[in-house]
């Protein structure tokens, strides 16, 4: 049985008596207070809650808080997995259940309640919507509604064939400069432009290197869709040491980070006893809208053969603990479980005996499946807070250097759960 309680704190799990939600709080206004003081009771939460959140569901064997908190163990073991997988994605389904069990979690509604922007469609000339998948499409025009409008030239980052840049252009008849590493993508996205004779211009540009500060000025609207990792974060650093006008980012993927762990922005976030790596990064990537039937399906073999996985190495290196397995192709899920492990036994420089009995561990695997969806589902309650942490650590950092900075949701969440918007106007 592997069990982290004795490593959490022995301030973890206590209630948080003496820290009401501000009343102002759900608006998420411009004030730096309001948005420090959101962010210290999320950090408090957070912290306090690590045992429930920071820990790796796929190396345990048995609920981790089998001793800690016996009720909550005893409620998630006679939940059937069905109704665990059904109410998964709401965070106030998930506070509703799991409030009686886990003290102090009730302040993460109003904590995570933004201002919601309404999209409406517009009468959009077809050629701009081309070859777009619809949810995209409809986030791109969300994203490009919402976002302030200043006649100023656009630097759009990380652009990809500049879906963005092209209904920013036509819509505010603005010139466009589209940063965009690929080069078949800058291409592409210039041929379009030029078909409509868009003032849009790609750049083949790493938004890493060094060389991207020279494309940020002071009379600019710097705007990100969905740029991953330190991609946004390096656009963030750079714009405000350039002093940019206007930024716009929704940040995503926040564990594409190139260091072992997450380097906070913002004086609050350094002063933080968490410590993120890039699994606990990937928390709020978890929550996504509802996958097709035969998705979940395959997500769910893949989990149980990786599960399986896991117990047969552990007895072959006569070693309890998880270890590490690299990502896997997709067709080997197509195949047997058999060369399944021989795959991965060969990465890790492992050897796996003929006799070994595959079909008891394959079965394993599945039957071991609801634990750690059980684990998960804990866990899932910490997706949206511990994203709001991330956004606010940006958001500080851009009021430390001198921005108004206010934050929304740009669509309705069945679009993206990665619905926010960061924005920011100097003040100087």
């Amino acid at each position: 049985m592997n069990n982290i309680d004795a490593a959490a704190s022995d301030t973890d799990d206590q209630p948080l008596k003496g820290s009401p939600v501000p009343s102002n709080c759900s608006t998420f206004n411009n004030a730096s207070d309001s948005l420090l003081e959101r962010f210290q009771l999320l950090d408090k939460i957070l912290s306090s809650h690590r045992r429930y959140w920071q820990l790796r569901p796929f190396s345990m064997l048995d609920l981790p808080w089998r001793h800690s908190n016996p009720e909550l163990c005893h409620w998630l073991e006679d939940q059937p997995l069905q109704t665990l997988e059904s109410n998964d994605q709401q965070l106030q389904e998930l506070i509703t259940c799991l409030s009686p069990f886990i003290e102090g979690i009730e302040q993460f509604h109003e904590l995570c309640l933004l201002p919601q922007n309404t999209f409406q469609q517009q009468d959009l000339p077809a050629w701009l919507g081309n070859h777009i998948p619809g949810r995209k499409w409809q986030q791109i025009q969300a994203f490009e509604q919402i976002t302030a409008r200043p006649q100023l030239p656009v630097l759009e980052w990380c652009a990809g064939k500049g879906h963005l840049g092209r209904l920013i252009s036509f819509q505010r008849q603005v010139a466009v400069q589209s940063l965009e590493l690929n080069t078949q993508l800058c291409s592409h996205g210039q041929s379009l432009a030029d078909k409509r004779h868009l003032p849009i211009k790609f750049v083949n540009q790493d938004a890493l290197a060094a060389e991207a500060a020279s494309y940020l000025g002071k009379n600019q609207h710097a705007v990100a869709l969905h740029a991953c990792g330190d991609l946004h974060l390096q656009l963030i650093k750079l714009a405000s040491q350039k002093g940019t006008q206007n930024i716009s980012v929704s940040p995503c993927c926040y564990h594409l980070i190139q260091e072992d762990r997450y380097a906070p922005l913002s004086a609050a976030a350094q002063l933080s006893n968490l410590r993120l790596d890039h699994h606990d990064l990937r928390l709020p990537l978890q929550e996504t809208v509802t996958a097709p039937k035969r998705t979940e399906q395959m997500k769910q073999q893949e989990v149980s053969w990786r599960l399986g996985f896991d117990l047969l190495q552990r007895n072959l290196r006569n070693c309890n603990q998880y270890l590490n397995t690299p990502s896997l192709p997709k067709h080997l899920l197509k195949g047997c479980f058999r060369d399944y492990c021989h795959w991965i036994g060969e990465k890790k420089a492992l050897e796996i005996p003929d006799n070994t009995d595959f079909s008891y561990y394959q079965q394993a695997g599945y039957d071991r499946y609801p634990l750690i969806r059980k684990i998960e589902r804990v866990r899932h309650l910490y997706r949206r807070p511990l994203e709001l942490w991330l956004v606010l650590d940006r958001a500080l950092y851009l009021q430390q250097q001198g921005y108004q900075v206010s934050i929304s949701e740009f669509c309705q969440r069945h679009l993206t759960p990665r619905n926010v918007l960061i924005e920011a106007t100097a003040r100087f």
